[in-house]
């Protein structure tokens, strides 16, 4: 059993998170961003897949979540990799997996985005 200090450190490591909500549309917005960077329509992905007609459309806008094997087999279709669908608030957890600096990531993430808003605009 925790004793009420070590119980308020670790309470005291948390940060506000986003909800379920805004992740479901930051995951979605950068779907979209790196399909349309490939050149492929919703209806292109989903004859991939062997998707139904609105399954792209529902993930894009962030109205639903795909699993994990959907995710990668998107990161697969248009050519990128996880750190550029993930939410911007998982970076620390990746930056220490790839032993990366957290700053360093964030701010190229933000930037990648930018230069892909700018291109598919």
């Amino acid at each position: 059993m925790l004793t009420s200090d070590q119980l308020n450190r670790y309470r005291a490591k948390l940060k506000p998170q986003h909800t379920t909500e805004e992740h479901k549309k930051e995951i979605g917005g950068n779907l979209q961003r790196a399909r349309k960077k490939t050149g492929l329509t919703q209806e292109d992905v989903a004859e991939i897949l062997g998707w139904g007609g609105r399954k792209v459309g529902r993930i894009e806008s962030g109205e639903t979540l795909c699993s994990s094997e959907d995710i990668l087999s998107l990161c697969q279709i248009y050519d990128c990799n996880l750190m550029e669908i993930f939410p911007s608030d998982f970076i620390p957890y990746v930056s220490a997996v790839s032993g990366l600096d957290p700053a360093v990531l964030k701010v190229l993430q933000g930037s990648i985005n930018t230069m892909i808003d700018r291109i598919t605009a």
